[in-house]
């Protein structure tokens, strides 16, 4: 599908691996929309994943991974293999993702991988994201199961039936990773979570793949090496008397969609002051009285990192 929300392209990322190592590459974009209709090349690694096309409603066409039954060694799931790849720096996967079950533990996944063999003992699992129990979830440096938080710090739910956009990103050599979701049909941003530490710092990645027990419906799926050209605020235009917005400062690449900014420090600002509005300056929010002064206001955002300072200009439109 070929549905693209405020500057999104959503892509997605696969998971494990077997043996298959040849023809490497040292940089990666790939992309699919399967809106040919034809199901893309990647690798049943365990030859238990069936691979089909679906149509929407309004002809939109999508990929739909499922397990097939076929138990191998004890395997009751699937592995996808989307690419080939070898290479540090930032790895980037957008891809739009819909559950039918949303019930089931450590699932739905989608893996950043070091692979030199097909057994456990030779893969070294880099980062992954997936779904746990009803809600979006992640692991942390040790490995431990984290739950994903929206954009009011509470535990971000999924809905069966409901299309996500994901934007996962890894930056190698810093061992961090961050995570952006979107509502797929609205634009709207449900979560902004930024450099966590990866399960394992200092590799490479050569395999990514999509893991899961249940179905899995993807779209739009991305993968690629990502550089935050500029910054992007999301937050509403618009604010009225007695309310407050938080404000979100998100990375943009070369083409316009979301990604990650380097770390830093962020500080918000009005640049210049009006009676009766102010805005906290570590957390963007913006704070209006019971009588401000109507019109628009420019609010800024600057963060400073290792590569300079980035500076972005929003204007916010305050009546009473």
């Amino acid at each position: 599908m070929k549905r693209i929300r405020i500057g999104i392209a959503v892509a997605i990322m696969g998971m494990i691996g077997i043996g298959i190592y040849a023809n490497m590459v040292s940089a990666v974009n790939v992309s699919w929309d399967f809106e040919d209709e034809h199901k893309p090349s990647w690798t049943a690694i365990y030859e238990n994943a069936d691979m089909s096309i679906e149509t929407e409603d309004d002809g939109n066409h999508y990929l739909k991974l499922s397990y097939n039954g076929n138990e191998n060694r004890g395997r009751k799931y699937y592995d996808v293999k989307v690419t080939d790849i070898n290479t540090k720096g930032v790895i980037q996967a957008d891809y739009d993702i819909m559950y039918s079950n949303t019930d089931t533990e450590k699932d739905g996944e989608i893996q950043f991988k070091n692979r030199s063999g097909p057994g456990i003992s030779e893969t070294t699992m880099v980062s992954r994201l997936g779904k746990n129990m009803g809600y979006f979830r992640t692991h942390n440096e040790s490995g431990k199961l984290i739950a994903v938080k929206d954009i009011a710090d509470r535990t971000l739910e999924i809905e069966e039936g409901k299309w996500y956009s994901v934007k996962f990103i890894v930056d190698l050599d810093n061992g961090k990773q961050s995570i952006i979701i979107l509502d797929r049909d609205s634009g709207e941003l449900l979560s902004n979570c930024e450099y966590a530490d990866t399960i394992d710092t200092g590799k490479n990645i050569n395999m990514i793949t999509f893991s899961s027990g249940t179905d899995m419906c993807l779209d739009n799926v991305k993968i690629y090496n990502s550089k935050a050209e500029k910054g992007y605020i999301y937050g509403s235009p618009y604010i009225s008397a007695a309310s407050k917005n938080k404000y979100h400062l998100l990375g943009q690449n070369s083409d316009g969609s979301l990604t990650a900014l380097p770390v830093g420090d962020t500080t918000w600002s009005l640049e210049m002051e009006r009676d009766g509005i102010s805005v906290d300056s570590p957390t963007a929010r913006i704070i209006v009285g019971s009588q401000p002064e109507p019109g628009p206001v420019i609010l800024k955002a600057e963060r400073s990192t290792n590569e300079g300072i980035i500076e972005e200009k929003y204007i916010v439109n305050v009546s009473k």
